[in-house]
């Protein structure tokens, strides 16, 4: 079963908001995280009862991978609204980041900010806690086990996130998640971890964006299934994600 986290507020993709693409991403061969998103990475990390230190741009946790964060684009699209892109990456091994892209908006800075954590929290954070902080303790995800190209697979599946106002309020957007599942079991993933984010969203009864990234980068192959998804139409603009991490099993 995947949990639904319904967020207030415009959508990442928006006439006002940044849209799903890293374009705007720092290399992820020179990040440092700002004080800003640091400070409150750092305080979510030990509302969570975890050990964090912040240095030299990064945050630690003793013997689980480092994290930081920043916020790499701001726009004014208007006089009254502020919108911002946030990044979050985390060092999952000495030669891979993962990076997850969250937008936020607000009539001030402050505001876009709060909103685009809430963001974060709602979609990818508890995955990232479960994941490679807290081992798989954590009632905000759902921990399975999947057979992906002939080997089980812990895989932890964040919240599916809503943004704005979907068709149908009493039949929420959920049956694509299917869909995403069967591809993925369906491919020939490598051992090791692995991230996927899957992004669509559509206004008018016509899709503006669909975005499925594999380990940061397109997953062309299982974007061009999920083109053909039955996805639903309405008038108004809604968008829907989700994040999950693939992870060898033990033992």
């Amino acid at each position: 079963m995947i949990l639904l986290a319904t967020l207030t507020g415009c959508s990442e993709s928006s006439p006002s908001m940044p849209g799903p693409s890293n374009a705007a991403s720092q290399p992820t061969t020179d990040v440092r995280g700002d004080s800003t998103i640091n400070a409150i990475l750092a305080k979510l990390l030990r509302d969570h009862g975890l050990d964090a230190m912040r240095r030299d741009g990064w945050i630690l946790v003793d013997n689980r991978p480092s994290i930081c964060g920043a916020i790499v684009r701001e726009m004014q699209p208007s006089s009254n609204v502020t919108s911002i892109q946030i990044d979050v990456y985390l060092r999952v091994d000495p030669d891979r980041i993962l990076m997850e892209s969250f937008g936020g908006i607000g009539l001030t800075k402050d505001e876009a900010i709060t909103d685009g954590i809430q963001n974060f929290v709602a979609n990818s954070f508890h995955v990232l806690l479960s994941a490679f902080y807290r081992d798989g303790d954590d009632d905000q995800v759902e921990t399975e086990q999947w057979d992906i190209n002939g080997q089980s697979r812990r895989v932890t599946v964040g919240n599916m996130g809503v943004r704005g106002t979907v068709p149908n309020p009493d039949e929420p957007p959920t049956a694509w998640f299917k869909a995403l599942e069967s591809h993925i079991k369906a491919s020939s993933l490598p051992p090791g971890t692995h991230w996927v984010r899957c992004y669509y969203s559509q206004m008018q009864n016509q899709p503006t964006a669909l975005e499925v990234l594999l380990d940061n980068g397109d997953w062309g192959a299982v974007r061009s299934e999920m083109l053909q998804v039955n996805w639903p139409q309405g008038e108004d603009f809604y968008s829907v994600r989700v994040f999950l991490v693939v992870q060898d099993s033990e033992g």
